[in-house]
């Protein structure tokens, strides 16, 4: 991953954790090959209808962070499908594992924001991680110790924890 000089604080040090890439989870037992969505635009269509399951919004995460960047990039091109997007009687989510779960089991035909890490353990010959041509969205989660923090130290060991080989090995044991 390509860290921008943005990322450094003051100091010159990196404090992103991870970078997660998202894309669009399709369950093919309920959405023809035909049908497959292969841009975020699509999931406004109304086949769709009752089909998509979406990272909440509301709260801090893919759904919300997609609203916003997409937004930004695209203005009222943007603004005009989340109109048309919010008719689409979805179902929202707040745990990317639970959406590519609920997806694979057949709850749901598509799950999006989804990351990639998510989709992974779920992953199926009736399951498809799509990349819509406008490309993967991608967060970066960040650790910093704020200024003043009351236990610095504790912190410190939770961020080096977060941050290590046998963390990342840990949470994919967990999520298999």
């Amino acid at each position: 991953f390509a860290f921008l000089p943005t990322d450094e604080d003051e100091g010159g040090f990196l404090n992103n954790v991870s970078a997660q890439v998202s894309g669009i989870m399709v369950n093919t037992n309920l959405i023809k090959e035909s049908d497959i969505p292969t841009s975020w635009y699509d999931l406004a269509d109304p086949k769709y209808k009752g089909k998509i399951n979406w990272s909440d919004p509301r709260r801090p995460g893919g759904g919300q962070s997609m609203t916003w960047a997409m937004t930004e990039k695209d203005g009222q091109k943007a603004v005009d499908f989340y109109k048309k997007f919010s008719t689409q009687d979805l179902v929202y989510e707040a745990s990317p594992p639970k959406m590519a779960e609920d997806v694979a089991r057949g709850e749901y035909g598509i799950g999006a924001p989804l990351q990639w890490t998510s989709y992974l353990p779920k992953q199926a010959p009736h399951t498809k991680f799509v990349q819509p041509k406008e490309g993967l969205y991608y967060s970066l989660a960040n650790a910093v110790i704020p200024k003043g923090a009351p236990h610095p130290n504790a912190a410190k060991v939770w961020i080096e924890w977060e941050t290590s080989q046998r963390s990342e090995e840990h949470t994919s044991e967990l999520q298999s």
